[in-house]
């Protein structure tokens, strides 16, 4: 299969001034060949004359700032015509879109979304702009010899629910549907839902500054400590070499990286649905949790279908005893047997083991003294040691008790020496 972009290419991006955009114009604009155009549309016109500036050499470019919460379908086609610089349609070999514009409010609960006018500009821009952008686009390259992509820049808040977004998540979920139909309505379109991950782009950085979910602004400042977030080059590079494969389905959903809140999976359907989420070889891609493609034939659906191994009765016969093996003795009379036949067992071993009551642990310290002269603190007595202090205390008892009588005994004699003398001074007082 011919790469995409090669022979004579004509490129729209939205959004094209920042973030994703931006590096999607960079990256996709370095691969063009000569002749191929590129057309830019954003609201910042000075980043997007830069971007044009440093397109490669051969390269048609031009850019328009649109401000696609309120323009119109008339404007839109118009730009669409004027970049073609009198070229035909037909003159180009391929023909991309990607649908990267995107703005979002983090900042009201859905109660609090009353106004019907930011309700407009939320999905115009989110949602209606790029479905009308996306028919005119196919209307004018409408000839069957032209190869036409459309790649549909996803996020996460269309496959999964989160506060203070709420019309952020309902238009990405009704834009990433609305490609998805699109794609069963023509098949000879290569349609991509790419989601490009959690990437460090300012819209990345604006909800650490405007977003009054603290825990996901607490989420959000712990993988930017980390740095575990994806860098626009890298999710660019990725979505560069998906659609040079083309091994995806159309309508699909592609990702370089799993869901760090494990509420989507990278490699599986989780909350996307039908979603055929693939994980990235890239070294910002996390471990694979479950395979793309299925071994199981999805028209098998029913238990009857699928064939068991030649030895299953006799794997789980093996099972099933083992686990009444686990189960047995757990009797309380199991219990008290059990103990009594280790209390045997030990008073048997002191008996045999005579005057040495030394285990081998103990013995082997001993035998070692350079150990217990390095850490004497974290060595434990031994039985020999234990009895050669406990010797040491009785016979300190035992001298302490001699010494106490014979203190005793002197202090006694003393007193009946004086204990005249002491009468007489009493008499003498008197």
């Amino acid at each position: 299969m011919a790469n995409i972009f090669t022979g004579k290419v004509f490129l729209l991006v939205t959004g094209a001034s920042r973030g994703i955009g931006k590096q999607i114009v960079q990256t996709f604009g370095a691969l063009l060949e000569g002749k191929s155009h590129v057309l830019l549309l954003s609201r910042n016109s000075e980043l997007l004359k830069k971007s044009v500036d440093d397109m490669p050499e051969g390269v048609v470019a031009s850019y328009k700032s649109i401000d696609f919460s309120q323009t119109s379908t008339r404007e839109l086609k118009d730009v669409l015509l004027d970049s073609m610089k009198n070229e035909k349609p037909e003159s180009f070999e391929r023909a991309i879109v990607v649908h990267c514009a995107a703005m979002a409010n983090f900042t009201q609960l859905t109660n609090e979304m009353t106004d019907l006018d930011e309700w407009h500009k939320s999905f115009n821009l989110n949602m209606f702009s790029p479905a009308v952008l996306n028919g005119i686009f196919m209307d004018v390259f409408k000839n069957q010899a032209t190869n036409k992509y459309v790649v549909n820049i996803s996020s996460y808040w269309g496959l999964k629910p989160d506060v203070y977004v709420g019309s952020y998540c309902a238009a990405k979920a009704a834009k990433d549907m609305f490609f998805k139909v699109f794609a069963l309505e023509n098949p000879d379109v290569q349609v991509l839902n790419y989601l490009p991950g959690f990437v460090g782009t300012d819209m990345f950085h604006d909800v650490l500054k405007v977003s009054k979910n603290e825990e996901l602004k607490k989420k959000i400042s712990q993988m930017v400590a980390d740095k575990s977030f994806v860098t626009p080059e890298q999710t660019v590079q990725y979505l560069v070499e998906v659609l040079k494969k083309q091994e995806y389905k159309s309508g699909n959903m592609k990702t370089s990286v799993a869901d760090p809140w494990s509420s989507v999976d990278s490699c599986g359907n989780g909350d996307a649905g039908n979603s055929d989420l693939s994980e990235a070889s890239s070294s910002a891609a996390t471990v694979q949790k479950s395979f793309e493609d299925s071994f199981v034939d999805s028209s098998a659906t029913a238990s009857e279908d699928l064939q068991k191994l030649p030895d299953s009765e006799q794997y789980l016969a093996r099972l099933q005893s083992r686990l009444k093996a686990i189960q047995g003795g757990t009797s309380k009379r199991d219990l008290i047997n059990s103990l009594s036949e280790a209390k045997e067992d030990c008073i048997a071993r002191l008996i045999t083991a005579g005057q040495n009551l030394e285990t081998a642990e103990e013995r082997e310290l001993a035998a070692n003294p350079v150990i217990r002269h390095i850490a004497p603190h974290l060595q434990a007595l031994t039985a020999n040691e234990l009895v050669h202090l406990l010797k040491a205390d009785v016979l300190q008892k035992v001298v302490d008790e001699q010494n106490n009588q014979s203190e005793n005994e002197d202090t006694e004699s003393k007193s009946t020496d004086s204990q005249p003398d002491i009468q007489n001074q009493d008499c003498n007082g008197l």
